[in-house]
């Protein structure tokens, strides 16, 4: 497969809930039947996740409430408790509403439910359920049908809901502020579960395919994606297993100064631990002993700084020196911030061709001055975080669409490839496509971690990875990392060398299908 294909392949799209209701309203052609079709399509991926629950030992009884509106959320509910009573699984269907208040496609769900046997309770909220003995609640209650604030008997269920502490399978989302320990996404992901206030009630969520015709769906894709971790593996570069360590990748690194040794040294292990064949550091010429102490495994590169602990203005010939036999280069963390440091970064950048990332102190650097980052000769990654996307770019929208729209103007304009970090962080291509990736974990907001994911990036590139590929890699690979960290350590005392220790578990699980 060639780069295109790969990343085709690796991604899902990502539609807006006004995008999903219009294509959802395409696909019907006003036809209550050809509805009806999706809605047993959605109802049937409902049945096969709870299967697959049950399968998997997840739920200890087998006693399944399912709660119930009248819209088509609580028609797929429905189709649910009509399969499952087939297969003769105990399952008790409540509903906020009479029968005869169905309209539709849940009208004709609740016809074949019913002449299935199946029975409808309605559900009052002086009544007291007794859950003592589910195992899971199904919530069919609104979906996408979620307009505002909850009316106050659904605020009441969910109140209920919540303190019963049973475990909560969400259909395509969850009655927020119904905390769901699943969530089925139907067809396709929304914009709009990754809204702060959102995506913590999600929990444990995946995307169920549903068969819309692609000339419909075409219509609705904005080139905004996330990323399929099964198939992220296809991105790996692939290792010349005769090669030295030249063919494996050569990188440079660029950092450091007086009170930021720490900064080069997370960086460099991270490359490390990502596969670069030779690592080379460039550091101030009164750092070296320091650097010496703290790393065995790169070429050290010291350049004259006149005891100051950082780049000089004169330096820019002696790293345009260094950058001979370097495939990759990554320059910024823990830079400082002098003028002379500036005054350096400015004129050695446009003098750069080969493929590089610039983080920290090296967008610092041109604060106030983007301009000077278009159209430069080399290949780039940016690795901003907010505060330093706003010294370069000003404010960043809130909203994913006009967030989306902003990172597809930048990355087109200025010719980069943009990886805006925070706690989902966004890459954005020079094509136009954005991607989302990872989720919230704030074990990873510690300083230290950017470096991390600087000296990932780099060992990528150097291994001959586009700038496209590397990004998105590198930034789900660092995710990734830091999950398992989390999940080991907890998010108070993981630490970003702790996430540079996760990443050999990373990269032997996605080398075990190679």
């Amino acid at each position: 497969m060639n780069k295109n294909e790969i990343l085709e392949k690796v991604r899902f799209d990502i539609l807006s809930t006004a995008e999903m209701r219009e294509l959802d309203r395409l696909e019907k052609e006003n036809s209550i039947e050809k509805g009806y079709v999706l809605m047993q399509a959605a109802g049937k991926a409902i049945f096969e996740k709870l299967c697959n629950l049950i399968e998997k030992g997840k739920l200890k009884k087998v006693d399944i409430f399912v709660f119930i509106g009248s819209g088509n959320n609580g028609g797929d509910g429905l189709v649910l408790a009509k399969l499952l009573l087939e297969k003769n699984i105990r399952a008790k269907v409540y509903c906020m509403k009479n029968p005869e208040d169905l309209k539709n496609e849940a009208a004709l769900a609740y016809k074949d439910f019913k002449e299935s046997g199946g029975v409808y309770s309605l559900y009052s909220n002086e009544e007291r359920i007794d859950l003592n003995h589910a195992s899971i609640i199904v919530d069919a209650l609104l979906g996408l049908g979620t307009v505002g604030e909850l009316k106050e008997n659904y605020k009441k269920l969910v109140a209920f809901l919540n303190e019963s502490n049973v475990p909560v399978l969400a259909i395509d989302c969850p009655t927020i502020p119904l905390k769901a320990t699943y969530t089925l996404v139907l067809g396709f992901c929304r914009n709009e579960m990754f809204e702060k206030e959102s995506l913590k009630y999600y929990g444990d969520w995946e995307i169920a395919p549903l068969p819309y015709r692609q000339k419909n769906v075409e219509k609705f894709t904005k080139n905004i994606f996330g990323i399929r971790e099964k198939d992220i593996r296809l991105l790996l570069p692939i290792r010349n297993e005769w090669g030295d360590k030249r063919e494996q990748g050569t990188g440079l690194l660029i950092s450091g100064s007086l009170g930021m040794v720490g900064a080069s040294a997370l960086c460099a292990k991270a490359a490390l631990r990502s596969g670069i064949g030779l690592l080379s550091m460039a550091m101030p010429k009164s750092l070296y002993p320091v650097y010496a102490m703290k790393l065995d495994e790169p070429v050290m590169l010291p350049y004259e700084d006149f005891q100051k602990g950082c780049l000089q203005s004169q330096n820019v010939n002696e790293l345009e020196l260094f950058l001979k036999y370097q495939t990759a280069l990554a320059i910024g963390p823990g830079l400082s911030c002098k003028k002379d440091v500036i005054e350096c970064v400015q004129d050695f950048i446009p003098k750069v061709s080969i493929p590089m990332i610039l983080d920290a102190d090296a967008l610092n650097a041109f604060s106030g001055k983007s301009e000077l980052l278009k159209n430069l000769k080399a290949n780039i990654i940016i690795t901003p975080h907010i505060r330093e996307w706003e010294r370069l770019f000003g404010k960043i929208p809130e909203h994913i669409e006009e967030k989306r729209t902003l990172l597809q103007e930048i990355a087109q304009t200025y010719h980069l490839t943009i990886i805006l970090k925070g706690p989902i962080s966004y890459v954005a291509l020079q094509n136009g496509d954005v991607y989302r990736v990872g989720f919230p974990n704030s074990g990873m907001a510690k300083g230290g971690s950017g470096d991390v994911l600087t000296g990932i990036l780099l060992a990528l590139l150097a291994s001959g990875l586009s700038v496209e590929q590397t990004a998105l890699l590198g930034t789900w690979i660092h995710y990734k990392a830091g999950s398992l960290a989390k999940e080991n350590l907890g998010v108070h005392s993981m630490l970003p060398s702790d996430v540079v220790e996760f990443l050999p578990q990373v990269f032997h699980e996605l080398n075990q299908d190679f």
